[in-house]
């Protein structure tokens, strides 16, 4: 018995089927007449599949293109209807509401305010070795006198040969 939590497999199969002849129509037929570069990303029916709300992300992060974007494919609506229609083998076809998916978007901002915490609260490393200060070591400057310890080690090393 699956919990309550698990959507019934009929209606995630429905899902991804609306979900992949959307993207297609997206795809083939209206290429070019919705700008932002939508993504299908996820489609939610309801239990009598009478309606499905599909979830659309856009690569363009100017909020002005995604709402254009977002009214086209709602005026574009009845073409995506006809060839759901077509295409879904179930006794109606769902009518469709777009909706702009913003996980990715939100990811992107959760992110960066980590990166920005981490990099605020990061402990600046400093300090010597062998009386050196850190930052010249790895500006590739060396100890004074490395050279020095270098030769006499090698010529150490070759006399023990």
């Amino acid at each position: 018995m699956s919990s309550s939590k698990e959507r019934p497999i009929r209606l995630t199969r429905v899902e991804a089927r609306i979900r992949e002849i959307l993207s297609q129509v997206l795809i083939k037929d209206l290429r070019g007449r919705v700008r932002g570069f939508p993504s299908i990303t996820v489609v939610r029916v309801s239990p009598d599949l009478n309606y499905a709300r599909v979830f659309v992300s856009f690569l363009s992060e100017d909020a002005e293109e995604v709402k254009e974007a977002l009214e086209v494919l709602t005026r574009l609506h009845s073409e995506f209807q006809r060839s759901l229609g077509r295409e879904l083998k179930t006794k109606y076809t769902p009518k469709l509401q777009f909706e702009q998916d913003t996980t990715i978007a939100d990811v992107f901002k959760l992110e960066e305010k980590l990166k920005a915490y981490s990099q605020s609260s990061a402990p600046e490393v400093r300090g010597t070795v062998e009386g050196e200060p850190v930052d010249s070591m790895l500006a590739g400057e060396g100890p004074e006198g490395d050279e020095e310890n270098l030769e006499s080690h090698q010529k150490g090393i070759h006399h023990e040969e």
